[in-house]
């Protein structure tokens, strides 16, 4: 999300004739893709700018946005694109938060698109061997000492249990009526579903530098209440661990890539440290 290219309302309703007379809302939060909330009247949608995925990942996350609707997950339908652009439903509700409210409809969103997914695949492997191994070696060519602290990335899970968001962070999630609605499928993929319940336990749940066990414990039990296999405490935790060195790796590498990021990966080495001394 967040606004690279800009776009005028007459360019709006040049390229979707229907949406006339519009007020364009240009989003702040996300680091990729430009987006815009896009007011016809009294309806809402967001458009969207796919900055760096190639058609085969578009197509791959509206497949997988087809499936999800179908089974009943509350996420963007996709509605129509003209050029670049692309428009979907938009999501309402308020922006995920570690509520303890908000902590249980995400772990029962995050089982049920598991279930929903569970032996399904897409052409789409950001969690791959082969991608892994290729960030950490450009990683380590910029900086042999954070590849140090990454070395535990030798463990991390390549099987493929389904298809996983892998970035289902708060900024990524609206929660209405105790129930979470998700977006930003673009780096969904195959993958580890633990993995995936680690990535997300670690980016709602970790609020303080310590006492966190309380939110930890209520995640993984309405996870498990509607996922297809159950996860047990150990297993989070040390998929926790993995995700923030994984996350960790994946904003330095952005880093190198785009200097002007305003991503940090220090925080993720701080939450590896804390989950590594069990301070919960």
């Amino acid at each position: 999300m967040g606004i690279k290219e800009s776009i005028t309302p007459d360019e709006v309703s040049a390229y979707f004739p229907h949406l006339k007379s519009v007020a364009l809302i240009p989003t702040e939060d996300g680091v990729v893709d430009t987006t815009y909330i896009v007011k016809n009247g009294l309806e809402k949608v967001i458009l969207k700018k796919y900055e760096k995925a190639c058609e085969v990942s578009i197509a791959a996350e509206r497949t997988l946005l087809k499936r999800l609707n179908d089974a009943g997950l509350c996420v963007p339908r996709y509605l129509q694109s003209s050029g670049s652009w692309h428009l979907m439903s938009f999501l309402e509700g308020e922006q995920g938060n570690a509520s303890y409210v908000h902590l249980k409809a995400v772990g029962r969103f995050l089982g049920r698109m598991h279930r929903a997914t569970k032996r399904r695949q897409t052409s789409h492997t950001p969690f791959s061997k082969k991608v892994v191994e290729r960030k950490y070696k450009r990683v380590r060519r910029s900086d042999k000492v954070l590849a140090l602290r990454l070395k535990g990335l030798k463990a991390f899970e390549y099987c493929c249990d389904g298809i996983i968001h892998g970035d289902l962070f708060p900024d990524n999630a609206k929660i209405s009526g105790g129930s979470a609605g998700v977006f930003d499928f673009i780096e969904a993929g195959n993958g580890s579903f633990a993995f995936d319940a680690g990535v997300t336990a670690l980016s709602w749940t970790l609020k303080r530098p310590q006492g966190n066990r309380g939110r930890v414990r209520l995640f993984l039990n309405s996870y498990n209440r509607c996922a297809p296999m159950k996860l047990s405490w150990d297993r989070l935790l040390q998929q926790m661990r993995m995700a923030a060195l994984f996350y960790a790796m994946q904003r330095y590498e952005r880093r190198i890539q785009e200097p002007q990021s305003r991503l940090d990966h220090r925080p993720m080495l701080k939450r590896h440290a804390s989950l590594q001394r069990g301070r919960i």
